[in-house]
């Protein structure tokens, strides 16, 4: 079996990021490997879950309907927000955990091409290992009202959020193709994926 050919889907957070992973799942039936989704999946298991409170420490699981002890995203990113050199450590900590399982799953897939979403792709070095990048991005008063509005985040925590990661703009001068979502409505979307996917397969 061929491998695939292996894109980056990155940007900054509130861009629409994960809207344009959707369209390439649903409309052009791409895969999308989702690296928070596989990170949230394997840090579960027993011995990651101590290198994680090694890095974090301990008051970053919650309780669920079984009493079992379960990472909670939340309390990691506030852990990481508290702290800079945790969150320096707890993403090279990922990047270098995360990726050879990223690999495998690559290995099984009985397809042509594959995108890996992940909005610190660059932040994390990972960005050697695609054939090309594709960065979504908007100016980031868009993102904030985004954050405040959607997800209920506050005008801080946003700043926050965007001042921890590398500013997409930076992100698209790097990438390969970008899509500026700033004055971009959804409807919209599905034609700019369109020519980017064409792009890439060409």
């Amino acid at each position: 079996m061929r491998r695939p050919r292996v894109f980056g889907l990155t940007g900054n957070i509130g861009a629409g990021k994960s809207t344009v992973a959707k369209i390439l799942e649903q409309l052009f039936r791409i895969h999308v490997i989702r690296v928070d989704e596989v990170a949230e999946r394997e840090v579960l298991k027993g011995h990651l879950c101590q290198d994680i409170e090694g890095i974090l420490g301990t008051n970053i699981y919650r309780k669920d309907e079984n009493e079992r002890r379960v990472l909670c995203w939340k309390k990691v990113r506030e852990a990481c927000f508290a702290s800079r050199e945790a969150e320096v450590a707890f993403r090279n900590w990922l990047a270098e955990t995360i990726w050879p399982i990223i690999e495998r799953e690559i290995a099984t897939l009985d397809t042509d091409v594959v995108f890996i979403e992940h909005a610190l792709l660059y932040e994390v070095g990972w960005n050697v290992h695609c054939s090309a990048i594709v960065c979504v991005w908007c100016e980031d008063w868009v993102a904030i009202k985004r954050l405040v509005l959607h997800r209920n985040y506050s005008q801080s925590q946003a700043w926050t959020r965007l001042r921890g990661q590398m500013s997409g703009e930076e992100k698209a001068c790097q990438a390969d193709l970008s899509i500026n979502t700033t004055n971009i409505e959804l409807s919209e979307l599905g034609d700019i994926v369109k020519n980017v996917v064409s792009h890439l397969r060409a």
